[in-house]
C-alpha cells in the first residue's frame, strides 16, 4: 500500500495484496446504521499492515452488499474525506475489488468486535484501575466505525486516575520477526497520557504490576496536538529485543480536574510476523 507525502487528491489508484480487517467481516459497504452519506471500511495491506478507509455511498445500490472476506486487489479515487481528515479511498462499483486469493490474519488481534458495549471483560485481559474509579469500557459511534474501547476521567472526580488494559501473555516464539500494531485517538486530552507497554517478567498478578518491568514502545499515540477523535495507526513496532513471552499493557494516566480528564481511544490492536 501507498505510503502518502504531501497532499495527494482525486488520483485512480489501484492496490494490490489488500483486505479488509477482520473487524470488519460480516459487515454491508455502507449498510449500517451508523452510516451517513458514507459507508467506510477499513482496508489492510499484507505486505506492509498500513491501513486505508474504502467509502461507499449509502444511495448506492450495492450498499448492503456484504464485504468480500478474501484478498486481492481494489482500485478506486484516492481523496480526502468531507472534513478533510484523512485519505479515503472511493469506490463506484463492487466490481472495483478483485478478491480471489485466501486471506491472511494476523498472530493475534483483538478488535473489540465481540464484546457487548460497557465494562470491558475478557478472558485472559485484565482491565484495572489502578488508581482512582475509571474502568476500560468498550463503545460504538460513527468515529469508530464498529466498536473500540476508551478510557478517560472527565467528571470521574478523581484525585488521580491510573487504568491499565493488559493483553493477555502472549507466545511469540513460533514467529520470526514478530511485530505489532495498533490505532489510537484522543478527545480533549489536555495533559492526560496514554502509554503503551510490554513486558517480559510480569507475573500476571496484579500486586506484581508495579514492580515488573514495562518497556516503553516508541509507537505514533494520537495527542493534544492531533483532531479529535480521528484514529492513527501507531506504525508497526518490531518486537526483537522484548523476549518472545510478552504482555501488552496501555496506561492511561489523569485525573478528574479538567486539566487531565482527557478521554483516549483504542483500537486494531495486532502482532503479526514480518
Amino acid at each position: 500500500m501507498l505510503l502518502f507525502y504531501g497532499y495527494l487528491n482525486n488520483l485512480f489508484v489501484s492496490f494490490p495484496n489488500v483486505q479488509f480487517s477482520k473487524a470488519e467481516l460480516g459487515r454491508t459497504f455502507a449498510g449500517k446504521a451508523y452510516d451517513s452519506f458514507n459507508g467506510e471500511r477499513n482496508i489492510v495491506s499484507r505486505d506492509t499492515y498500513n491501513s486505508l478507509w474504502l467509502s461507499c455511498s449509502t444511495f448506492s445500490d450495492f450498499k448492503s452488499m456484504v464485504l468480500p472476506q478474501e484478498k486481492g486487489i481494489v482500485q478506486g479515487i484516492l481523496s480526502r474525506n468531507y472534513f478533510n481528515s484523512r485519505y479515503i479511498l472511493k469506490i463506484n462499483n463492487p466490481t472495483d475489488i478483485t478478491f480471489i486469493d485466501s486471506r491472511c490474519d494476523p498472530f493475534f488481534e483483538e478488535n473489540f468486535e465481540a464484546n457487548r458495549l460497557g465494562l470491558f471483560y475478557k478472558n485472559g485481559w485484565y482491565n484495572y484501575a489502578h488508581e482512582g474509579t475509571q474502568f476500560w469500557e468498550v463503545y460504538e459511534d460513527e468515529n469508530s466505525l464498529g466498536q473500540s474501547v476508551h478510557i478517560g476521567s472527565y467528571r470521574s472526580g478523581d484525585v488521580s486516575t491510573i487504568s491499565w488494559l493488559i493483553s493477555p501473555k502472549l507466545d511469540l516464539s513460533s514467529l520470526k520477526n514478530p511485530q505489532v500494531a495498533f490505532r489510537t485517538s484522543v478527545s480533549f486530552p489536555d495533559e492526560s497520557i496514554l502509554e503503551a507497554l510490554v513486558s517480559s517478567d510480569w507475573n500476571g498478578q496484579i500486586e506484581g504490576l508495579e514492580t515488573a518491568t514495562w518497556n516503553s514502545l516508541s509507537a505514533v499515540i494520537a495527542s493534544k496536538h492531533d483532531e479529535s477523535r480521528i484514529f492513527i495507526d501507531s506504525g508497526n513496532l518490531s518486537l526483537n529485543f522484548y523476549g518472545r513471552e510478552l504482555f501488552f499493557a496501555f496506561k492511561y494516566t489523569g485525573s478528574g480536574k479538567t486539566s487531565q480528564d482527557g478521554t483516549y481511544e483504542l483500537d486494531d490492536f495486532h502482532i503479526f510476523d514480518k
